[in-house]
């Protein structure tokens, strides 16, 4: 058995949950998740109930076992409490088998990148959407869509950070200026979790829509909304990061910021496809 704890957002919900189906393909072992941070922080909500994912919800008796067992790794023996050690890949994580308890944000594709289709089939929506994201659907698949991911409002809730320590708006506007210099009648769709703030302070000279029709509560929506677009300016963001690699566009565009977080040096070779242009 595999168990894997989620924690944070849908977008580390669906890093976590990519790891542990890869393991549980790899060795034939049943996967089951750990929700038990959603028992506890109400701040944020588990997610992936919304998608054909395979669901099997740890026990607590199943979740204290495995925490506390040892597995035979490499002729020795050594905890089956797997945690990770930094953010970059580990191929090692990828060897273990048999019982393991996986805790960690595991934000690589690199160690999934071989069961994306899959992953692409599960993380489809459940139930049909309603008539104003079917009509946003539409529209998406109507054109040259752009999705445009804004990040506000966690960023001003984490150690007072400001965003424009990480980026700023003159990314956003920079970023659509290179993508419409190759493709033609570009249109772009904004996503953002502060929208207030959007309508009033980024303005395009490009055609846009601002996607407000889902609220925090539906944020699988725009996910959903987000993967239908033909090409991508994602923030560092593993919402938008997923939205943007679950594309189905083959030929698709994907701009991301070249400077991931506050560090002054943070290597995204493991976060960030080759394909992606860093700006």
């Amino acid at each position: 058995m595999i168990i894997v704890e989620l924690f944070g957002g849908l977008g580390n919900q669906l890093y976590q949950y990519a790891l542990g189906r890869k393991l549980s393909i790899l060795n034939n072992e049943l996967l089951k998740l750990d929700i038990s941070f959603y028992r506890i922080q109400q701040h944020r909500k588990y997610c992936l109930k919304y998608f054909n994912i395979v669901e099997n919800i740890a026990s607590e008796n199943e979740i204290a076992a495995l925490k506390n067992s040892t597995i035979r790794h490499e002729n020795r023996e050594i905890s089956a409490y797997i945690q990770e050690k930094s953010l970059e890949f580990d191929k090692e994580t990828l060897a273990f088998s048999g019982n393991v308890y996986l805790s960690g944000y595991w934000q690589s594709y690199k160690y999934f990148k071989d069961v994306k289709e899959i992953l692409k089939k599960e993380i489809s929506l459940k139930q049909e959407s309603d008539s104003k994201n079917i009509e946003m659907t539409n529209k998406i698949k109507s054109c040259e869509a752009i999705s445009l991911h804004i990040r506000r409002g966690d960023f001003l809730g984490i150690d007072n950070a400001k965003v424009d320590e990480i980026y700023s708006l003159d990314y956003h506007y920079n970023a659509a200026d290179k993508i419409s210099a190759s493709i033609k009648n570009p249109q772009f769709f904004v996503f953002s979790d502060d929208m207030q703030w959007v309508k009033k302070n980024f303005k395009l000279k490009y055609d846009m829509t601002f996607v407000d029709i889902n609220n925090d509560n539906k944020n699988y929506e725009d996910l959903n909304l987000m993967s239908l677009c033909k090409h991508h300016i994602i923030v560092n963001s593993t919402f938008s990061w997923w939205g943007a690699w679950l594309g189905e566009n083959a030929d698709k565009i994907v701009i991301a910021p070249k400077r991931w977080s506050k560090c002054t040096y943070t290597n995204t070779d493991d976060l960030l496809p080759e394909s992606w242009i860093k700006l």
